[in-house]
């Protein structure tokens, strides 16, 4: 019996049909992988919407409250002496040890005192608001409470503007002053925190 010679194409198609088996089966199987890949760690954002204690910090004029009064006193900076002239303080938010490395950077205060008369203005950075504000200005380091003793609770400074409504900057006009001056800003400071 005589063999069929094969032609030019008959090789060809054989070949092709290897390939699309090799192809099907490298489907198959890549189809059958279920290798899983696991990434764990931990992304630290802050808190948005927190609200913190904030204080103007005055650097070397700036006294800790605990230097003023007994230690266990909150946080926070009497800054003074100040005679007549133009200041700028930051504010710092959450320094809870009293250290302003300790808090965030949340904005600014000026305080331009002429006369007998100080306008003293808290300005925020973007990002931060303010939802009140309490502030004292005086001779004393500190405001004194009704039992004739320093006192450093906001709410019993002589200025207040409490509540705000998620402001940016506020101000105040304090007259009848004279001599050198104390500076105690306070206010509540919402946004993110690291």
């Amino acid at each position: 019996m005589r063999r069929k010679k094969r032609g030019p194409f008959a090789r060809a198609g054989i070949l092709c049909l290897a390939l699309v088996l090799g192809l099907g089966g490298l489907g198959v199987g890549y189809a059958h992988w279920t290798d899983t890949l696991t990434i764990g760690g931990t992304v630290t954002t802050g808190e948005w919407g927190a609200c913190e204690t904030a204080y103007a910090y005055g650097g070397s004029l700036a006294t800790s409250f605990t230097e003023v009064i007994e230690k266990n006193s909150p946080w926070g900076w009497s800054n003074g002496p100040l005679p007549a002239g133009s200041y700028n303080f930051p504010i710092y938010a959450g320094a809870g040890g009293g250290q302003p490395a300790d808090g965030t950077l949340v904005g600014w205060l000026t305080i331009d005192y002429v006369g007998a008369t100080a306008i003293v203005t808290y300005n925020m950075y973007p990002g931060y608001t303010m939802d009140a504000t309490h502030l004292y200005v005086g001779n004393d380091k500190l405001p004194v409470n009704k039992q004739g003793k320093y006192t450093v609770a906001p709410g019993q400074y002589p200025y207040k503007h409490d509540p705000l409504n998620d402001v940016t900057t506020d101000s105040y006009t304090v007259t009848g002053l004279s001599g050198d001056i104390y500076v105690v800003a306070h206010a509540v400071v919402c946004g993110l925190f690291n």
